[in-house]
């Protein structure tokens, strides 16, 4: 059975499509990054200062802060 879409439609439909891919494949690199955040430790000889920079590139990729300003 094939569906008659109007042109219209067809690129609603492919937008539609598109937003869903984009959407579901981001959730597994989203869960990857997540994975990483806990799982980070300050190596033995390196600084707060480093630490903290990783720490907040990390939260970047995450959106877990907008300006990820010192609180």
């Amino acid at each position: 059975m094939a569906f008659q879409l109007s042109e219209e439609k067809a690129k609603e439909l492919d937008i539609l499509l598109r937003h869903l891919q984009e959407h579901f494949m981001a959730s597994n690199g989203l869960l990857t990054e997540r994975t990483k955040f806990f799982q980070m430790k300050q190596e033995d000889q390196e600084s707060v200062t480093a630490w903290e920079g990783q720490v907040k590139e990390q939260g970047w990729r995450l959106e877990y802060c907008n300006k990820c300003e010192d609180q």
